[in-house]
């Protein structure tokens, strides 16, 4: 291009998307088409390299495809813009008229997807204090505000292809459609945490494109997904993995749930989730049980993004050099179950250390104490 930079498929694709609107005898400039492409061209307005601009391309390319078709999409130019410009393509008709609305669907869907992956995606962390905009006065908008920032950060990048899907909803103001949304968030938050909670990441992904492939739903991006058969859909997937049940969920959550198999960020969920308006169960000493709600909110946005809860500790340490714990914590590497971790602020976690129990609870006191002169008497202990 002018600027001495290869060009990528998206920008050799335009040209096409311009020259169907020009045909049509309507301008491309201030057109529907123009309107919803500068959506596509604003998700690179923050890139300032060639590589960035051709890693951005891929990423958005590769959620898109899955999305629109359930197709897979290789990170080379020729097989990238060979997809763009054939399913452009193949929303054809004899009608000239109805041809242009075909393709300019499909242009469309390119631009709202684009938006979605720009505004929701790549800016979920801008939004650490307050739900994203247009879910606020929603129920539960801080809890899916929260759960797009979880699986931003566990890199789960195939639930794009369904929000994005949803967020489409949104912006032809369907009925519901927010609602939707959020619905869409906590399930597909929740089948990610269950999945990964109990298996590996293997075959995963294929069940998003499984989804998308799947003829017989009759499936088209005009008329979007319904939560039903998004739910119906995951409910087999986990079905398949033997783990839609909860006693089958726990027997394989006993093996994989484990600080060296779990990604990080799920078993920061399933902390959260474990200690959310729970209290201590007095009749059991050293456990927990459900409590009112709002007793101990954990699942918002202001406990992700806490720093007092960002690290991963275990309570008897990984390094046990000193004999100071019980050998049995430490027989089929039972001290990297669930139970033997929780969540502290990093420099707790590095002061804590390898610590006896003796000297850890302190650390864990000074956590949970409020009032100032309480603190200092921990310290000086």
């Amino acid at each position: 291009n002018a600027t001495g930079t290869p060009l990528t498929a998206i920008e050799t694709f335009k040209p096409t998307v311009v020259n169907v609107t020009e045909d049509q005898g309507k301008g491309f400039k201030n057109s529907d088409n123009e309107r919803y492409f500068n959506k596509v061209d604003d998700l690179f307005e923050d890139v300032d390299t060639a590589q960035q601009k051709n890693t951005r391309t891929k990423d958005f390319l590769t959620s898109f495809f899955v999305a629109y078709n359930g197709q897979q999409v290789s990170s080379h130019f020729s097989h990238q813009r060979k997809s763009l410009i054939d399913a452009f393509e193949a929303r054809r008709s004899d009608n000239k008229e109805l041809d242009f609305f075909l393709k300019s669907g499909f242009v469309k869907f390119f631009g709202n997807y684009a938006e979605f992956f720009k505004q929701l995606w790549l800016s979920s962390d801008k939004y650490k204090n307050s739900p994203f905009p247009l879910l606020n006065g929603y129920d539960d908008a801080d809890l899916a505000t929260m759960l797009i920032a979880f699986l931003k950060a566990s890199n789960h990048k195939m639930a794009i292809t369904v929000l994005g899907n949803f967020y489409e909803g949104i912006e032809k103001q369907e009925e519901n459609a927010i609602n939707n949304f959020i619905n869409a968030v906590k399930a597909v938050s929740a089948y990610y945490f269950f999945w990964r909670s109990s298996n590996s990441n293997a075959g995963l992904d294929s069940t998003y494109r499984d989804f998308f492939k799947t003829e017989d739903k009759s499936w088209k991006f005009e008329n979007g997904i319904t939560i039903y058969e998004l739910k119906e859909h995951l409910k087999k997937e986990l079905k398949e993995k033997h783990v839609f049940d909860k006693s089958d969920w726990i027997t394989k959550a006993k093996e994989e749930f484990k600080y060296e198999s779990a990604p990080n960020e799920v078993i920061r969920l399933g902390l959260l989730i474990a200690a959310h308006d729970s209290i201590i169960d007095e009749s059991t000493k050293g456990l927990i049980k459900s409590g009112r709600p709002g007793t101990a909110p954990y699942l918002c946005l202001n406990q992700w993004f806490s720093e007092d809860l960002q690290s991963i500790e275990h309570v008897a340490p990984q390094n046990n050099q000193n004999n100071d714990w019980d050998e049995k914590l430490y027989e089929n590497k039972l001290y990297q179950s669930i139970g033997n971790l929780t969540l502290l602020r990093q420099d707790l976690n590095s002061s804590a250390g390898n610590r006896p129990w003796k000297e850890k609870i302190l650390y864990y006191k000074t956590v949970g104490e409020k009032d100032p002169e309480k603190i200092d008497d921990l310290r000086n202990t």
